[in-house]
């Protein structure tokens, strides 16, 4: 709404919005706002007399006239009438051109409409940080007026202008982003001019504007070609911003400040109705990296265990940790290095499941030795049976100071995620359980510590081992700062276990070992995709826990890999569901009727109950494997479906929620009027529970990490032994370079080809070295880091004297395979440190380029998507690559992510890729079986998502690397 026209002059949107809670996306409530007045009027004038009042609506929403661009001499006014609701109407407007007619050179006078209030719970908020922003609104036109129906959002790079709730016109703002949803009457143009190209968003075509406002601002409109919309229903608004990002107009680190929307009126605009309005944002969840990780999987992900240690493989988590309580633990080496600082800001986490809670003595996960004790023990109280952070205030043999912080509830055998924090400055202890901070904290008394490393498994007392503890551990981590309440949730949600996703119950249903108990039988098959896994017959096989996992009136979430045999059957099919004693308290399966993925619940256990609740997928049900998760959410009785990790739109509220007492869940089939129904004909696998409301964040989690119940053939393995090539132990040497690729060399007999791998830049070597095991092996190299152009054998000399002319500073490695669709991929880098600067700048080097990246679905060499995991800024990020036209642009799918680079050390990564949806593709990067980014794509920068299968490959800029053991396997 700040145009062109008048230099110096600013405008104010004045908007309400129903913003949605990030994440669960349910109406901020509205309490404790005052009545509002039913009419508020603006009118032409100076100062704050033409904007007129803005009215606050809900706790995060305002609305007002906004006559922001009348003037004394073009006369006009207007008011709005509102009942307070997400709605107002346009009366009393005598808004008109001036005396000489001139409405093109004025611009809009008014611009009616709802707007964020300021100071924002949400806003500001980076771009980055958006993991939705879409909006619902509805409105009517008026006759004999000119008029648009616009959105209009404000952005900054400095946060602190956008706080600024005294100043109604967004004057401290640097950009305004205005979206036109149609346009009435007269010839009025955004500000600037049209710009090459289009955009499609929700089946609507927009054209891009662009100008320079009075102080400097960059005007940016996009204009729907057909001018008529008059309603949009969720419609997603991050795509203007990323295409925006795309032409070079603002970047992902730009600071949204208020989104607002309404009408720009030139001429009358009596009668004009907004009906209704939502805005609905999420934030993406901070990525919490921990300075140091363990996944304790095996000894190769373990620190050094003096005390030993074994390795089990867990239904719930995967491979982990076990101490048998008698002498075993293991020690990071804290020589140089410690973990952390016992007497600074520090934290640490670990997963843990004790044998046994019942002794008489202390058990301790985590400390760190001192002399004759521990600087701080985490674990089990024997006392109360209660979870402990405690600190003794002195290293003797009988330290008389202590504090600690108890959990609210007791320990249990159950896998428990605890987290223990100190902030230096206040010694103030917190200690979290499953990602909540309990109740009680405690002030540390005269802290210390002796510089060693982190213990796991037991603690000092009296100069020896002590607390020994019985159990299993998984995921320690440690932080050399305080945590945050949010950071704490978060490392808890994102704390993937080594076998990923796993829940409170977890069965990975690959045989009898893995699964519950089954009644009725079950038969296990391999499936190509998901390796082992369960079959039903859709007669009486079924299986059943034989305790509750759920409590079907409290907050839970459950979900399921299914494939049924069938959708097209006369009864519905359940994968999941709770007996009671007529019927089952839950469903989740397939709805007969219309064949689609449904998750229903009943409002009584009687024979034909007449209640019902349920929530369908957007999309029909398939017999293609697929993630069901349905969560429940007791303090509003709100039921969620997702599919393949993705909410559906719909979302209902269960009617009087019951739980069958004593009953677990069952797997293949649900209870109808007493008896045995729904029975399930397919493949299960991987079946989980949460006695908690997955949020979004955590059902995408489950389903981009859920893995495979068994082994499935890889597609894909380099090894670099010369396996690939068919030479199984080949001698170091040239695997292949960019020479081999050139047009104009294919006929020169001395080029080496690779039957894996085209390079478009630089060479490939392999070359014996140290493998992550500390073991000699063949090792994939880029060989010498320089840009001299290399021979057909790479050995010609480097003009700078050192090693031979590879052109490996801008290193490209493509598969020769294009045939890689959902996948994923495993493989280890060690990066050695950057070489040189960048082509692109010679001083400081590219702080986005320098380092390695992994490309995936790779078409060609400005179509593809790449994850960046070592960048010289020390950040980690997914990106698309799109072409249009002749520009081509890297556009962000997820948040950046700190991360510092471990150089010189081995680095264990996996990334996924896979379909979710008709044109969604989602990408996650791990480390260690630890999730750190999860971007989504749903057609960004205006170009469909990368759907089809493709190449992948490794791109790297000066980085001085090895790598080993590339696996691709289906996902």
């Amino acid at each position: 709404m700040r145009k062109l026209f008048s230099a110096g002059t600013r405008a104010l949107a004045t908007t309400v919005v129903a913003l949605m809670a990030a994440t669960a996306m349910t109406p901020v409530a509205s309490a404790d706002i005052p009545a509002v007045p039913s009419q508020q009027c603006g009118y032409a004038g100076t100062g704050e007399a033409k904007f007129g009042p803005m009215v606050p609506i809900t706790n995060n929403l305002q609305v007002g006239p906004n006559n922001w661009n009348a003037r004394d001499n073009q006369g006009g006014g207007l008011c709005i009438n509102t009942d307070g609701d997400h709605k107002f109407t346009v009366s009393g407007s005598n808004i008109s051109a001036d005396k000489s007619g001139q409405v093109a050179q004025w611009g809009p006078q008014a611009y009616p409409s709802f707007e964020t209030r300021r100071p924002y719970p949400d806003l500001p908020a980076t771009i980055d940080s958006l993991a939705d922003l879409s909006s619902t609104f509805h409105t009517r036109g008026a006759a004999d007026s000119e008029y648009n129906t616009s959105y209009d959002l404000w952005f900054d790079p400095a946060q602190g202008n956008c706080a600024v709730p005294t100043d109604p016109s967004h004057a401290n703002t640097t950009v305004e982003l205005m979206i036109w949803l149609n346009d009435v009457g007269g010839n009025h143009p955004p500000a600037g001019s049209l710009q090459p190209g289009t955009l499609t968003v929700g089946g609507h075509t927009f054209e891009v504007w662009k100008g320079v406002g009075g102080a400097g601002t960059v005007d940016v409109s996009f204009r729907s070609t057909d001018r008529t919309l008059t309603a949009v229903d969720d419609f997603s608004l991050k795509p203007f911003l990323q295409e925006s990002i795309r032409r070079g107009w603002l970047t992902g680190s730009h600071y949204l400040c208020t989104v607002d929307a309404g009408f720009e009126i030139w001429r009358n605009g009596n009668g004009l109705a907004a009906d209704w309005y939502e805005l609905h944002l999420a934030k993406q969840p901070p990525v919490v990296l921990a300075d140091r990780a363990y996944a304790m999987t095996d000894a190769a992900h373990s620190p050094p265990c003096p005390g030993g240690a074994g390795y089990t493989n867990d239904p719930a988590r995967g491979p982990v940790a076990t101490f048998n309580g008698t002498g075993q633990f293991c020690a990071v080496d804290g020589a140089g290095t410690p973990s952390v600082d016992a007497t600074k800001d520090f934290s640490v986490a670990a997963w843990v499941k004790p044998d046994s809670v019942d002794g008489t003595l202390n058990i301790t996960a985590l400390s760190q030795d001192g002399v004759q004790g521990s600087a701080f023990y985490l674990g089990v109280n024997a006392a109360d049976k209660k979870w402990i952070f405690q600190r003794p205030g002195s290293d003797e043999a009988g330290p008389t100071a202590w504090a600690g912080v108890k959990s609210d509830g007791p320990a249990t055998t159950a896998w428990t995620h605890l987290t223990a924090t100190y902030q230096a400055s206040t010694k103030k202890m917190t200690l979290y359980v499953n990602g909540v901070a309990q109740s009680a904290t405690a002030t540390a008394p005269t802290p210390w510590t002796r510089g060693n490393g982190l213990v796991i498994g037991r603690g000092t007392w009296a100069g020896a081992s002590a607390d020994l503890f019985p159990g299993r551990v998984s995921g320690v981590s440690s932080w050399i700062h305080t945590l945050s309440p949010g950071e704490a949730s978060t490392a808890y949600s994102q704390s993937l276990p080594s076998q990923p996703g796993a829940g409170d119950t977890s069965y990975t249903m690959a045989d009898a070992a893995h699964s519950p108990s089954c009644p009725g039988g079950v038969s296990y098959v391999n499936d190509p995709n998901r390796g082992n896994v369960a079959k039903f017959d859709g007669g009486a096989q079924y299986c059943a826990l034989t305790s509750p996992s759920v409590d079907a009136t409290k907050d839970f979430s459950v979900a399921a890999w299914v494939k049924p045999d069938s959708v097209d059957g006369t009864l519905n099919i359940t994968a999941l569901s709770q007996d009671g004693v007529q019927g089952s308290a839950f469903y989740l399966g397939v709805n007969a009727a219309d064949k689609k993925w449904i998750f229903q619940r009943p409002g009584s256990d009687e024979a034909g109950p007449t209640a019902w609740a349920g929530v369908k997928s957007d999309g029909p049900a398939t017999t293609a494997w697929t993630h069901l998760t349905a969560t429940y959410q007791a303090s509003t009785k709100k039921m969620t479906l997702y599919v393949n990790g993705v909410a559906q739109s719909a979302t209902a509220t269960a009617i009087t929620p019951w739980t069958g007492a004593g009953k677990g869940l069952t797997i293949g089939r649900a209870k109808w009027a007493g008896g045995p129904g729904d029975k399930f004909p397919g493949l299960v696998s991987y079946v989980r529970t949460w006695t908690h409301t997955l949020s979004g964040t955590e059902a995408g989690a489950a389903y981009a990490q859920s893995p495979t119940s068994g082994s499935s053939a890889a597609l894909f393995t380099e090894d670099f032994s010369g396996a690939s090539e068919g030479h199984p132990g080949a001698a170091d040497g040239l695997i292949t370079n960019e020479y081999a690729s050139w047009p104009g060399n294919a006929g020169d007999p001395a080029r080496v080809l690779s039957k894996a791998w085209d390079l478009t830049s630089g060479s490939l070597f392999r070359k014996t070295g140290t493998d992550a095991a500390g073991n000699a092996n063949k090792l994939g190299s880029p060989g010498s880091i320089n840009n001299d152009e290399p021979n057909a054998t790479s050995s010609g000399p480097a003009s700078n004297g050192v090693g031979t002319a590879t052109d490996s500073a801008i290193f490209r490695m493509k598969s020769k395979r294009t045939d890689f669709g959902d996948v994923r991929i495993d493989a280890k880098f060690r990066d050695d440190g950057l070489i040189g600067d960048s082509v692109s700048d010679g001083t400081n080097g590219c702080a986005e380029c320098d380092g390695i990246h992994m490309w995936l679905r790779y078409k060609d060499a400005d179509n593809l998507y790449f994850a960046s995991l070592n960048r010289r800024d020390n950040t980690m990020v997914i990106k698309k690559k799109v072409t249009t036209g002749s520009s081509s642009a890297n556009i962000e799918l997820s948040s950046s992510a700190a991360y510092n680079v471990p150089w010189g050390q081995w680095q264990n990564f996996t990334v996924t890729v896979k379909n979710t949806g008709a044109n969604q593709v989602t990408i996650t990067v791990s480390k260690d079986g630890h999730l750190l980014l999860t971007g989504v794509d749903n057609g960004a920068g205006g170009v469909p998502a990368y759907t089809a299968p493709g190449a992948i490959g490794v791109r790297a800029d000066h980085a001085d690397f090895v790598m080993d053991d590339i696996v691709v396997s289906p996902y």
